[in-house]
């Protein structure tokens, strides 16, 4: 209070002042006059300006805050929070004044009262803490006794997500403002009896789902159920005590039979049983109450038989199995959301779950519902009804699926169900007195960092989750790494698997030690991440504050990971602090090779560099094309840089590395010890280009090498820098032979150049956008200020960078074929420091792109491209990441290097996760009329092509389909290819494949057959339940009918995360030739950019597991017309029948 008095003071003082300097002026009687004015004036302003600025820093009820009993609330929950305000500041007495106003309606009746201040605003505010972005939610604030105010939020009209949120509530008097805040979590918890109440001695499922902060679902929970029996015993179900059972498919992203959580009690007393749930995450520690009744007998026995967290994308049923202890004639009805799709004919696609569930399988269901729109306390429900004429003691069934909004994360309610009897003098028979929670899981893109920082303990890989478009999961780390070895990670790269639900991740120490891990099952938590093997001295000590390039150690990357895209095994290629060599090693997901023990390198997986004397510095590793592209193989080219300074180059064909080739001129990467200088793409499934720095250092050149070739062409004039080289990154177009690269050089310099502008011609165009690309005056060149990322499709490109300031400073241009820089265009990055580094990563499945920068503070902040603007920014995502070892962060202007080239360890790497369909199985049918055929063509079984098929025969194909990397795909399709002169078995991408024709294409080699030429359940987009090839698992639908190459997306043709569905081609050999064998698989066509325009590839990953039937190698289904080669009658593969009497029509033997 002093300085307030302080400037009460000066006030009193200054007309003192102000008379003292007039007193020459007091014989003028009008300047008496004038002097008295000026000094009633500046009295007047003074005291207004200092009454404002003396307001400005007083509040109005010092001692006020939250004083809440609860702060987590379930979903059927009302939040209240309550505020205690106290005595108001004794220096606002005479502005301000309290009274209670009470609210009528316009009857005149008392609503409840408000709380009013004289001129003074009470407003409030709902921001989620997740995106900290406001949350459109009416408050109703009211008095609570004479210092207490109540704030009350239902959310039943408020559109609430699940999850953390902070109230903020302002009270404010001109110039004088308060605010105070409270945290509070919403819909974290959900409980779910199968029965609203339950009988003496009755055993019931009680399910359970657990949401983190943001609302996505939680597996790995501690959960502990305390339940109070109507006597007052205490029994305890958790978790820990193996009670409350986790399903092993919790953090599958699909439609599951399992609940996530699940206890199965006996109640064994008449009365009220309270429940009392506990969870302990990453994110905190929670809790609800609940209950349920046990009476001796009701007059209806209800249980819903659904699920509790359910995956938006796809469809879901509702059972809802009813006995009646009572004769009952009237109307169900039951309240279901008002965005919900219901429908009620595909009860035979969901026998599978409902056997699973303990549900009879042949009973008789009520489908017989109507809907219309009801009002419920302000909001609007759809109410389905049925119509009934129910028996004592008989048991019934009402059923209806229903279809979500797609959005997430998200709490919805079902029910309560009533009977309504409207002869009757009371309507209402029975409600339910509970409704059933559905707890929505998330459903869009996702994707993980791994970083380190300077927090303690040190040593540790840090994770977060990222679920578009801007929530992060709380951090966590991995447990191993620290005590071994307690240093500051230095790099980190990480990879994702085609061909499993896996990631990779290495982390290079400040020490040299290499970790590497592999994560699965979600990898979204400690226990889901494995430490495979360390290498103590894959590089000198990591010094990055070391100016002196290709020094040991000298803030470089020996090392780097990726996967095979065929074989599915990753690939690590690291040195081990020895002169002119590094290592490999293999990882099929369940073993290494060709050392099993990586982390003690040997002559087993060692490639010698042609060097001498010379240490590894920078390796880089890249698959032929990315692992989801059109044409795909396992090879792999390895580039290496050593402190000589030499490039080398090695390539991989699958099963072995060739000789290697030394691609620069002599010490022409002498400057790039802290960068680096070069990089390359796979253009094609054969060419391969790499770009690299002269002597000169301002100019690059490129080479090419082909695997039809085996060589390396000559070195070229690629393009010139202003500057000498430092960094350079390269990325490839999935849908041509473009080839982009982002360069930043010692000068401040960046640019973007791109190769095979044009897709046919093997030259480089420099970026034309504008005057600022090339930019020579952009951000200090430390780390990379510059990146590239091709979208999924069309071929356009984003190039981003970093210009020179603080704050928003960071800009992209779109890049479209064949070679056109847009506009340069803001990012809208907000940050307080100057940026020293920015990361792009492209989506394999869709035109999202990850964008990362850092600052000179180590703050790293995020922004998501959605393919066609920027999401919101995520502003320090990390705040110490340690990318000066040792040296805490921010602590750029003291120790980092200021000559350039000076170095900066990338220490953190992004990856998206993704959608990988393989085929397996397969086999062709001869009884096309049935709708579920079972008899083979010509008699053959699975994975077994005919032989001798006639022309003109009309048949049906079914394939299966295994998704392999743990992501649900929706609204796509898959139509059928096929090919002859070549077999894909063993060249993959030679083949030229054909479309299969339309029903009404008459030149089409192979056609769709009609529903009139097959069967009536044949037609396009139609389903079934029965499967025929092994392994077909999906829950719904089991197999989708396929007669169309070019119709609309078809949510039936949605593929669940690691399930396998199945797919049936109804087909005519229209004008297929004799003689000729014919190959088929699945295409995956791009429709409004949604689908992936790349085939389905056989699945054939390394693993030493035979998924297809019989533990045999996949193939890709095939058949050979009448006429063909002859075949020994051995190798003739017969099923179903080949008895006596066995028709071998349509197949030649010679005798």
């Amino acid at each position: 209070m002093s300085e307030q008095l302080f400037s009460l003071q000066s006030i009193k003082n200054e007309p003192q002042r102000i008379k003292k300097s007039a007193g020459n002026l007091k014989s003028d009687k009008r300047a008496k006059i004038v002097i008295g004015s000026i000094l009633a004036l500046s009295i007047v302003a003074l005291v207004w300006h200092s009454n404002r600025e003396f307001e400005k820093k007083l509040t109005l009820f010092p001692n006020a805050k939250f004083v809440v009993e609860k702060t987590v609330f379930d979903r059927k929950e009302v939040i209240n929070l309550n505020i205690f305000l106290g005595q108001r500041n004794p220096f606002t007495k005479t502005l301000l004044s309290l009274v209670n106003t009470k609210s009528v309606n316009a009857d005149g009746e008392n609503i409840s009262p408000t709380f009013r201040l004289k001129d003074v605003k009470v407003t409030g505010q709902v921001i989620r803490t997740d995106t900290e972005l406001p949350v459109a939610v009416p408050l109703a604030i009211s008095q609570n006794g004479e210092e207490r105010l109540s704030v009350q939020i239902d959310p039943g009209i408020n559109g609430l997500k699940p999850g953390k949120h902070t109230l903020n509530l302002t009270i404010q008097r001109d110039n004088i403002i308060q605010t105070i805040s409270q945290d509070f979590t919403w819909g974290v918890l959900a409980i779910n009896p199968d029965k609203p109440a339950y009988t003496v001695n009755e055993t019931g499922n009680i399910a359970f789902a657990v949401l983190d902060n943001g609302g996505n679902m939680v597996c790995d929970a501690d959960l502990s159920l305390e339940i109070t029996t109507p006597g007052g015993a205490i029994e305890v179900a958790s978790t820990s005590n193996g009670l409350i059972k986790v399903s092993d498919t919790c953090y599958l992203k699909s439609f599951v039979e399992k609940e996530d959580f699940l206890l199965t009690y006996t109640f064994t007393d008449s009365g009220n049983y309270l429940l009392n749930l506990k969870a302990i995450t990453f994110a905190g520690e929670f809790a609800i109450n609940d209950s349920v009744q046990v009476t001796e007998n009701a007059d209806f026995d209800v249980q819903r038989i659904t699920s509790t967290r359910i995956f938006p994308a796809v469809r879901y049923p509702v059972l809802i199995k009813i006995t009646p202890n009572v004769n009952f004639k009237g109307s169900i009805h039951e309240k279901v959301p008002a965005s919900f799709i219901i429908t009620n004919t595909q009860f035979d696609s969901y026998k599978k779950y409902f056997a699973s569930r303990g549900v009879e399988e042949n009973i008789n269901i009520n489908r017989g519902i109507t809907s219309e729109m009801e009002i419920h306390n302000e909001n609007t429900y759809k109410a389905l009804q049925w119509e009934v004429d129910w028996k004592k003691g008989q048991t019934y069934y009402l059923y209806y699926e229903y279809d979500s909004p797609d959005e997430s994360p998200n709490l919805f309610l079902l029910g309560p169900l009533r009977f309504l009897d409207m002869q009757a003098e009371t309507k209402v028979k029975y409600a339910e007195p509970r409704e059933w929670q559905i707890a929505v899981d998330g459903v869009t893109t996702t994707g993980w960092i791994f970083f380190g920082d300077n927090s303690a303990p040190s040593g540790l890989t840090r994770i977060r989750k990222f679920t578009a478009p801007t929530v992060w999961a709380a951090e966590f780390g991995t447990t191993t790494g620290t005590t071994a070895n307690p240093k500051y990670i230095t790099y980190t790269r990480a990879e994702i698997a085609p061909t499993r639900e896996e990631i990779t991740i290495g982390a290079l120490k400040e020490t040299g030690d290499l970790y590497i891990y592999t994560c699965t099952t979600g990898c979204d938590g400690t226990a889901d991440y494995t430490l495979r093997w360390s290498n103590a001295g894959t590089d000198n000590k990591q010094d990055c504050n070391n100016n002196t390039p290709h020094v040991p150690g000298a803030c470089t990357r020996p090392f780097d990971i990726v996967y095979e895209p065929l074989n599915g095994r990753a690939m690590v290629v690291y040195g081990d602090n020895v002169e002119d060599r590094v290592y490999y090693a293999l990882w099929n997901g369940t073993g290494w090779s060709p050392n099993t023990t990586p982390g003690t390198p040997g002559a087993t997986n060692q490639i010698d560099l042609p060097g001498s004397g010379r240490y590894p510095e920078w390796v880089t590793l890249k698959s032929a094309k990315p692992s989801l592209a059109k044409e795909r193989s396992n090879n792999i080219m390895l580039l290496v840089a050593d402190s000589s300074p030499n490039l080398y180059g090695y390539y991989w064909n699958g099963s072995s590395w060739d000789s290697g080739s030394t691609l620069n001129e002599a010490n022409s990467l002498s400057n790039c010890g802290k960068g680096q200088c070069f990089d390359g793409s796979w253009w094609d499934s054969d060419s391969f280009v790499v770009a690299y720095p002269t002597v000169l250092e301002m100019n690059y050149k490129y080479r090419i090498f082909t695997i039809s070739s085996g060589t390396w062409s000559p070195e070229q004039l690629a393009f010139d820098m202003a500057a000498d080289a430092q960094w350079i990154r390269s990325a490839e177009d999935p849908t041509s032979t473009r080839v982009s690269f982002a360069l930043a050089n010692a000068g401040n310099d960046t640019m973007n150049v791109l190769f095979r502008g044009d897709n046919s011609t093997n030259s480089f165009t420099v970026c034309t956008g504008d005057l600022n690309c090339p930019d020579n005056a952009v951000e200090g060149v430390v780390g990379m200020q510059s990146a590239i990322a091709f979208e999924r499709w069309g071929g356009d490109s984003m190039y981003l960078y970093n210009d020179a300031g603080a704050g928003n400073s960071t800009y992209y241009y779109s890049v479209s074929a064949p070679g056109n820089w847009g506009s340069r265009t803001l990012v809208g990055y907000s940050q307080a420091d100057d940026s020293f580094r920015i990361d792009a990563y492209a989506h394999p499945n869709n035109d999202d792109i990850m964008t990362l920068t850092e600052d000179i503070d180590c703050d790293l902040n995020a922004k998501l491209w959605n393919g066609s603007a920027f999401e919101g920014q995520v502003t320090d995502l990390e705040s110490l990441l340690s990318n000066w070892g040792d040296q805490a962060c921010p602590s750029y202007s003291a120790t980092a290097p200021a000559n350039a080239p000076s170095g900066m360890a990338e220490v953190y790497d992004f990856t998206f996760s993704q959608y990988s369909p393989w085929t397996r199985n397969w086999r062709f049918y001869q009884d096309v009329t049935n709708t579920d055929p079972s008899a083979g063509l010509l008699n053959t079984g699975q994975n077994t092509a005919p032989f001798g098929v006639e022309p003109q025969t009309f048949m049906r194909l079914r394939i299966n389909m295994a998704e392999l990397s743990g992501i649900t795909q929706t609204d796509t399709r898959k139509i059928l290819q096929y090919t002859s002169g070549c077999n894909p078995n063993t060249t993959e991408n030679t083949c030229t494949w054909t479309d299969v024709g339309d029903t009404g294409d008459t030149g089409a080699v192979w056609r769709y057959a009609t529903t009139a030429e097959t069967c009536a359940g044949c037609g396009d987009g139609a389903t079934s339940s029965t499967s025929r090839l092994t392994g077909t698992n999906q829950a719904t639908p089991v197999v989708v009918f396929v007669a169309d190459k070019d119709a609309a997306a078809d949510t039936d043709f949605d593929h669940t995360a690691l399930s396998v569905a199945e797919l049936d081609f109804p087909l005519y050999a229209q004008k297929a030739v004799t003689g000729i064998t014919y190959y088929f698989r699945l295409y995956e066509p791009s429709l409004n950019r949604a689908g992936m325009d790349t085939p389905v590839y056989r699945e054939q990953d390394d693993d030493g597991v035979g998924e297809c039937a019989g533990g045999i190698t996949c193939t890709y289904p095939s058949l050979t017309m009448i006429g063909g080669p002859v075949i020994p009658l051995e190798k003739v593969i017969l099923e179903g029948g080949g008895g006596a009497g066995t028709n071998f029509t349509g197949i030649i033997f010679n005798n």
